[in-house]
């Protein structure tokens, strides 16, 4: 019979933890310094963008990393809905899809609330100059259709994007989008009371935290 390792001391991080922490630095690695990136993660979480930001080295070998997150991980397995951290300013939150969808009948998921399922589409075109756009992002997520169930067909668009490339090979947001009013906008405010956000089309945009 395998034996169970004992738990790591009080403190420790454990293998996964210290992988997650150094994570960032191993993307800056394989990237020229300096360089800016478009970054698409997720696993079962709710959609969310962030704006763009640089997550300094924990070591001192290490090097930076500038991105724009994007968490797409609301795509084939339920998503429990949880409070907003209380430090998700601090992380640079600017949007998130925050609609609740409750399951009906008798399963296991029945009164639980749960995020929408969603995913994104790309499309890729040839600029005809350095700095125009090269690639379409479209956020969607599942419809209900008359049974109360989540389907594909006639999805709901949340947010459209739109990004180039500068002469040093950065990504450049050349527009964000938000495209449902029920999206949840995270203002960030300076010292001088001045929101640091902006987007375009904000006059379909959106619940403000």
């Amino acid at each position: 019979m395998p034996t169970v390792p004992p738990p790591p001391p009080k403190g420790a991080q454990t293998p996964v933890r210290n992988n997650l922490v150094h994570f960032p630095e191993q993307i800056a690695s394989l990237l020229p310094e300096g360089q800016t990136v478009l970054y698409l993660w997720g696993h079962e979480h709710r959609l969310s963008f962030y704006e763009k930001q640089t997550i300094e080295p924990v070591t001192n070998s290490g090097k930076k990393l500038t991105l724009y997150g994007r968490c797409i991980g609301n795509s084939g397995f339920p998503t429990l809905a949880t409070e907003l951290p209380i430090k998700a300013r601090e992380t640079k939150l600017l949007f998130y899809d925050d609609r609740l969808f409750n399951v009906e009948g008798n399963n296991a998921w029945t009164d639980m609330a749960l995020g929408f399922n969603g995913y994104v589409t790309m499309k890729f075109v040839r600029p005809k100059q350095l700095g125009e756009t090269s690639l379409y992002l479209s956020y969607k997520s599942l419809s209900l259709n008359k049974e109360g169930q989540l389907t594909n067909e006639n999805p709901t668009i949340l947010i459209n994007e739109e990004w180039a490339v500068d002469l040093n090979g950065n990504v450049v947001l050349i527009k964000l989008q938000p495209m449902n009013q029920e999206m949840t906008k995270s203002v960030h405010i300076d010292m001088n009371k001045h929101e640091l956000t902006s987007t375009s089309n904000e006059s379909d945009c959106c619940t403000t935290l």
